[in-house]
């Protein structure tokens, strides 16, 4: 059976989601988030590869591309994602994981799970524009989990491996507005700001 992916599959649609996670147990926020992230680097894979009958293949259930730890490796080996998200990528799995299979003693302020979250690299990758100094994220571990499916959704999004029809769709940043505004790295463009 084919994992069905959410209805909208965008940045907007993750924000609203993340506000319903203020009344939701750490379960429901672990589980619900990192299947969310799970769903969306399978339509950034499907973004990549060509499309054809063989596709759907891949990611049902006898797929080589079914878990998404294999999503994971995959799109580090396409170049889709850097080595140290896919690092912060796997942490998110594994919280996920967790939740999903400790019933009785999963919590964000437990280990191992608050030591993965403390270990998530990229939502401390902000810099201070005047110090050119990276901000360290102090937030406690369910903020910086939720963050990080945040952020990766981005990245990702913006990764130039990805067409820009995806971006675009997942973002509703249109490319063209992107170049038009200062500042703004074009996705491929070798520039940082």
């Amino acid at each position: 059976m084919t994992k069905q992916a959410p209805q909208q599959l965008d940045v907007v649609a993750y924000n609203a989601f993340v506000a319903r996670f203020h009344e939701e147990t750490d379960r429901a926020a672990a589980v619900l988030a990192g299947g969310y992230l799970d769903a969306f680097m399978e339509a950034a894979l499907r973004s990549v590869l060509v499309a054809g009958a063989r596709l759907d293949g891949l990611f049902e259930a006898q797929g080589p591309l079914r878990s998404f730890g294999s999503k994971i490796a995959f799109a580090a080996a396409l170049g889709l994602v850097t080595d140290a998200l896919a690092r912060d990528m796997d942490l998110i799995r594994k919280v996920r994981n967790h939740f999903a299979h400790h019933i009785w003693d999963a919590s964000f302020d437990s280990a191992p799970v608050s030591n993965w979250c403390r270990a998530i690299g990229v939502v401390d990758s902000a810099v201070d524009r005047t110090t050119g100094d990276r901000v360290q994220d102090s937030s406690p571990p369910r903020n910086r989990y939720l963050l990080a499916v945040g952020m990766t959704t981005m990245l990702v999004a913006h990764s130039p491996k990805v067409p820009g029809y995806f971006r675009e769709r997942m973002t509703g940043i249109r490319q063209t507005e992107c170049a038009a505004q200062p500042g703004v790295p074009v996705a491929g463009d070798g520039s940082r700001s």
